[in-house]
């Protein structure tokens, strides 16, 4: 009884430094994401007008959808029981929840034309978990103006 208790206790002690091993490589894996994204930004900030030019159209593109949203309940106070402020707080979800999305997932998003083009081979030559290089590849800081844009609908809400 008492080995098998000992057996037990060693079996638990090595699932749990599994468990730490673990942990450690998605920290790891994080950190590089992090340094990949950086250095992205850091890239697209070399042409700074670019990059808020590019901020503002996607701020006034998804501002320009709420707005035609807003034009219908002028007409209309409810649509089918809801009201303006719950549409909006459901624009403003929706919104938000797909520019964290493009913003950090675009480069899944696009994975078949990077197969397409062949650049996938070069992603798993490089000594990187190729999710890690695949998911960083298409982080463009124009997506920012999603995330700010869904604030226009608070108010309402």
């Amino acid at each position: 009884m008492e080995k098998k208790r000992a057996r037990d206790t060693h079996k638990g002690r090595r699932y749990w430094t599994e468990d730490i091993q673990m942990m450690n490589a998605i920290v790891s894996d994080l950190r590089l994401y992090r340094r990949l994204i950086v250095m992205q930004v850091r890239a697209q900030l070399q042409y700074k007008i670019n990059v808020v030019v590019d901020v503002v159209t996607y701020l006034s593109v998804t501002g320009l959808e709420f707005l035609t949203m807003l034009i219908y309940f002028v007409q209309f106070p409810t649509m089918l029981g809801w009201h303006i402020g719950e549409v909006a707080m459901l624009a403003a979800i929706t919104s938000f929840s797909f520019g964290l999305a493009e913003l950090f997932g675009a480069g899944i998003d696009v994975f078949d034309e990077t197969v397409r083009k062949g650049d996938f081979d070069r992603v798993l030559l490089r000594p990187i978990g190729a999710l890690i290089l695949v998911a960083s590849s298409e982080f463009r800081l124009r997506r920012l103006g999603r995330l700010v844009s869904h604030r226009e609908s608070w108010p309402l809400s």
